[in-house]
């Protein structure tokens, strides 16, 4: 699903934002780096599951 892809980018450009964009030494940067790895790495494991059924 394409959806994951994006997340994942998305999850990138999160983590390398703050010294992109040059507010890399404020407190928000910490934020926004710790969310990043958090998006990718769902991303990223959404990406990888190929069974979705989580039946109880």
């Amino acid at each position: 699903m394409w959806q994951h892809w994006v997340n994942l980018i998305l999850g990138i450009w999160l983590i390398i934002a703050p010294f992109v964009l040059g507010y890399g030494k404020s407190a928000g940067a910490w934020n926004d780096v710790l969310v990043g790895i958090v998006v990718a790495i769902v991303a990223y494991w959404g990406t990888t599951v190929r069974n979705r059924s989580f039946s109880a």
